[in-house]
C-alpha cells in the first residue's frame, strides 16, 4: 500500500451547524443539531421530514448576485467552501500565479531547447 502526504492549508465550512468556521465551533461547542424539519420543499408523502439543511447559506457572501443565479447550490457550496478554504490558508493568490509563470517559462524554453545550455540560459532569463 502506497503512503500518501497531505497538507491541510486551510478550511472551508458549509454546514447546517453554519457556514464559517468560527460558527460551525461555536454551535459544535455549544452541542447543537443541524437537524431539524425541512423547510425547502413539501414533506408530504415522504417517510421523513427532518434533515440537515443549510438554511442560512447566503451564497452572495461569495459569488456576486448573477453568477450565483447560474449555479445550482451544490455548486455555490463548492464555490464558497473554497474560497473560505483559501483565505483561511493565508494563501499568497499572486504569488502563486508569479510562480506559474515561471514554470510556464521554463517549460517553454525547455521544449524550445536545442541544447542543454541554451536551456540553462533561458531558464536564467525567465526568472
Amino acid at each position: 500500500m502506497t503512503r500518501h502526504r497531505v497538507a491541510i492549508t486551510g478550511i472551508g465550512l458549509v454546514t447546517p451547524l453554519g457556514c464559517d468556521r468560527e460558527e460551525v465551533w461555536k454551535s459544535l461547542l455549544a452541542g447543537r443539531s443541524g437537524v431539524r424539519p425541512i423547510k425547502s420543499f413539501d414533506t408530504a408523502g415522504f417517510d421523513t421530514t427532518i434533515g440537515a439543511e443549510c438554511v442560512d447559506f447566503n451564497p452572495n457572501r461569495w459569488i456576486d448576485e448573477r453568477e450565483a443565479k447560474r449555479l445550482d447550490r451544490f455548486s455555490q457550496f463548492g464555490i464558497a467552501a473554497g474560497s473560505m478554504a483559501i483565505q483561511d490558508s493565508e494563501l499568497n493568490i499572486e504569488k502563486i500565479d508569479l510562480i506559474i509563470w515561471h514554470l510556464t517559462q521554463i517549460k517553454r524554453a525547455l521544449l524550445t531547447a536545442d541544447s542543454t545550455k541554451e536551456v540553462m540560459e533561458q531558464i536564467a532569463l525567465s526568472l
